[in-house]
Parts: structure tokens; C-alpha cells; sequence
């Protein structure tokens, strides 16, 4: 007697397990930003950058460090010589890790020590944000990742802006170089992409009837749910010490 054979329903087929290289491969693939680095100069360019922005993604961290070019912005050296306790740095607006250009002068600024330290924490804070996105990602590629979905539509990210105020030192040279303070900003975008990732994803689950599946795609959401706390988090102390003081002292 010749055994039945069991027909197999392509829907509920598993897919096939992806291999490290190949999870790390669509990684990869995830765009640096999803709004490359953009530099806006100052009206007079001796003062160096007016606005510096970017959307970073999960593989923008470079871990270059700094590569500033202690000579610009251009009217760098006459502040330094009428205020030479200040200790003048050439500060990126866009951090060095992110992306941004430290030998442009579209995106440097002359900041006091003192003010260049307390950015240091705003862009630290978004090197853990942009950390925990890169895991966000990772959960996604490892758990949702289908070829149901295309992962160049997943445009989570963390938009960053740094600006320079319009109030300077003073109205004479080199005071006129320097603005009195910066503003650092950043804020989450592209929620709805995932969203539309996760229903999409959770939609091919059901119809296929793939119980496995749904139950890892349920996991799967309460530790991205989990990931975007801690990334809401950084952000949120990034912006409190966003507000930066360029403060003057008397010569």
C-alpha cells in the first residue's frame, strides 16, 4: 500500500533560516543616514557654521572621533588672541561620529572649552540613542525580516540639528565671530514605518497560518517596544542638555 503523500502549502512553508553573514549582509544594506549630513554657512563666513542636520540611522556611528581643523572657522585665531583664557575649540556642529566634517567650515563654530564639554554630553547621549537603534534594527533583520518586506522601507530614525544663535559676542571683531550660545535638538522619526513593518509582517503570519511565526513576531514587539524606551530615553536627555551656553568672559 503506497503512503499518502502529504501536500505541502507553499503559505505555511517556513522560510528558510538566514545565515550570520546574511542577517548581517541586510544590515549593512539599511542606509548610513535617511537625510545625509546638510551644512548651512553663517552670514559672515568667518564665524563658520549656522545649522548643521542629519537623520541617522542604525549604521551612522563611524567611531572616528574628532578630525577638526583647529584653524577654521577662519576668524578662529583673532579670537583666540583677544581671549586667550577661553581656550577656543574649533566645535563640530554635526559630531565627527555622525558624519559631520570637521574640515568644513560650514560645520565648525568657535566654542569655549567649556561650552565645547557640555555638547560633548548632548552628542553622548545620542551615540546611545543611535546604539540602541543599531539593536532595533538587529531585531528586526533577526526576527520580522521577510521577503514579504522590503527593508529599504524602514526609515526609523534619529533626526539631530544643531544651530547657532543669532546673538554674537558683540557687535566687533572677533566678538562678532562668536554666538553667545547653540542649540542642540533631536527627535525620533519614522514611526510609522515600523509600525507598517510589524503589521505587514504580522499580517503575512496569520494568513499563512504560521502560529510559530505570530508567536515570535508578539516577542519580537514587546523587545523593539522595549528598544524604543531606551532609545526615547537618550533622546530625551540629549535635549536636556541641548541648550549650550557659549559664555563670554571679559579679557
Amino acid at each position: 500500500m503506497m503512503k499518502r503523500q502529504r501536500e505541502e502549502n507553499p503559505e505555511t512553508k517556513p522560510e528558510p533560516r538566514r545565515s550570520k553573514r546574511q542577517k548581517k549582509n541586510q544590515l549593512q544594506q539599511v542606509p548610513k543616514y535617511f537625510k545625509d549630513p546638510c551644512y548651512t554657512w553663517e552670514r559672515n563666513r568667518n564665524a563658520g557654521g549656522k545649522k548643521s542636520t542629519a537623520i541617522l540611522g542604525p549604521n551612522s556611528l563611524s567611531g572616528m572621533g574628532t578630525d577638526a581643523n583647529s584653524k577654521l572657522p577662519s576668524g578662529i585665531e583673532k579670537a583666540r588672541g583677544k581671549y586667550k583664557q577661553c581656550f577656543f575649540k574649533a566645535g563640530h556642529l554635526l559630531n565627527a561620529d555622525f558624519g559631520g566634517d570637521g574640515k568644513d567650515g560650514r560645520n565648525l563654530t568657535i566654542l569655549t572649552a567649556t561650552a565645547n564639554t557640555f555638547m560633548t554630553s548632548f552628542d553622548n547621549n545620542i551615540k546611545k540613542a543611535v546604539e540602541k537603534l543599531e539593536k532595533l534594527y538587529e531585531s528586526v533583520v533577526n526576527n520580522l525580516f521577510s521577503n514579504e518586506y522590503n527593508l529599504a522601507k524602514l526609515k526609523y530614525g534619529i533626526q539631530v540639528t544643531i544651530e547657532v544663535s543669532e546673538e554674537k559676542w558683540g557687535a566687533q571683531i572677533p566678538d562678532s565671530y562668536i554666538a553667545k550660545s547653540v542649540k542642540c535638538k533631536a527627535e525620533i522619526t519614522g514611526e510609522r514605518s515600523l509600525d507598517n513593518l510589524i503589521q505587514e509582517v504580522t499580517s503575512f503570519a496569520k494568513k499563512s497560518q504560521n502560529e510559530d511565526l505570530v508567536k515570535r513576531i508578539k516577542q519580537t514587539e514587546q523587545e523593539i517596544k522595549n528598544i524604543k524606551k531606551n532609545i526615547n530615553s537618550y533622546v530625551q536627555k540629549a535635549n536636556q542638555r541641548g541648550d549650550i551656553t557659549n559664555k563670554k568672559y571679559d579679557h
